[in-house]
């Protein structure tokens, strides 16, 4: 935690947050006619601190997994499956059961067997399926790039400089194109493509600002590709929602939220691996468990939100730093007693057993 990545892990727990502050907030904010520090809810609708966050965590994983499959090492493929695996599903699994009940059967709803089954894949919306929690749609993001990064790699891609680049530039450009479209031809279909797009988008940039980091992009059309993918992103994107804000007659908070929650996210990465790169080991801390407070923190908003429902007065503050931290202790428990086991038994697994026997030796 207090290593090299130590910064990573604090803009991971910054995401987390965010997402936890746009969740609580939306909620609490209706709960009574008396509400107090109800600016927070206006702040983060406004901000869109929900899909910010999701965003930052896009651009966490770019920066980070494709470093997790070397180039001309042997087994890599199959390691890095193996424990892409023993990492995400052992938490995810058991937030599916509890999301039943902390949130379904305080809700007063019934969940379906056969989505709660299919659940279980990780792409439940992908085959038709009910999600157990909202936010389970960005883990099918996730799963993609992983397949997209094992592709590329087994094709001898990955690493390559140019690779990524021509990814991100080819997501921002195309997001562009179909915003313009949608607008045009009035599909709003084109539109929801166009944020998958940005999703993908915002991992690759992620990847190239990794490789510009470590002196990966040494030839001048190199940077100015990276140039032109950070300015589409944070000039043009904005500038582009703007155009259509005022000029088509189309006032729809959707070209409000993109450049607030797309470009702040990717301003913020930037920042925050630059020059506020933050090493606090509270927070980074909070960042290491911050797969399960992400997967966890519903199971107690819900129930919180079903206590105080009806109440003559809320403080939104207040119940949501409460639900923040009963969220992060959750959250401790199962990184302590699902997450980090898995991962030793994934590491287990994938280590070849000839390294295993001299362990012990060395």
């Amino acid at each position: 935690m207090g290593g090299r990545y130590a910064h990573i892990d604090a803009a991971r727990a910054i995401a987390a947050l965010l997402v936890i502050w746009q969740h609580c907030a939306e909620m609490f904010v209706v709960l009574a006619l008396s509400v107090r520090h109800g600016w927070m809810a206006e702040v983060a609708n406004a901000a869109d601190f929900g899909r910010l966050g999701v965003v930052l965590f896009f651009a966490i994983s770019g920066y980070v997994i494709p470093w997790s499959l070397r180039e001309g090492e042997a087994g890599a493929g199959r390691t890095f499956v193996i424990r892409r695996v023993f990492r995400l599903f052992p938490a995810y699994w058991l937030s599916i059961p509890l999301a039943v009940i902390g949130v379904w059967n305080v809700v007063g709803q019934a969940f379906p067997l056969r989505d709660l089954l299919l659940n279980f894949t990780m792409i439940a919306e992908v085959l038709g399926a009910r999600p157990a929690l909202g936010l389970y749609w960005t883990l099918a993001y996730e799963l993609g790039f992983y397949v997209l990064c094992l592709g590329l790699w087994r094709g001898g891609l990955l690493h390559r400089p140019w690779t990524m680049l021509i990814l991100a530039l080819g997501a921002i450009g195309l997001a562009g194109a179909l915003l313009v479209a949608s607008v045009g031809l009035r599909k709003s279909e084109l539109g929801a493509i166009a944020v998958s797009c940005l999703n993908y988008g915002a991992m690759f940039a992620g990847a190239c600002w990794r490789r510009w980091q470590d002196g990966g992009y040494p030839r001048p059309s190199q940077r100015v590709a990276g140039a032109l993918c950070l300015g589409g992103w944070l000039i043009a994107l904005p500038l582009g929602c703007a155009a259509v804000w005022l000029f088509s007659g189309r006032h729809n908070d959707f070209f409000v939220r993109v450049p607030a929650s797309y470009g702040g996210a990717l301003l913020a990465f930037l920042l925050l691996t630059t020059v506020w790169k933050i090493s606090w080991r509270p927070l980074a801390w909070v960042g290491l468990v911050s797969y399960s407070l992400y997967l966890f923190h519903p199971v107690v908003l819900y129930p919180v939100v079903q206590v105080l429902r009806g109440a003559a007065h809320v403080d939104v503050a207040l119940l949501t730093a409460l639900t923040a931290g009963l969220s992060i202790g959750l959250a401790a428990i199962v990184y302590y007693a699902v997450e980090r086991p898995g991962v030793a038994l994934g590491r287990k697994l994938s280590t070849p057993r000839s390294r295993l026997e001299l362990k012990p030796a060395q």
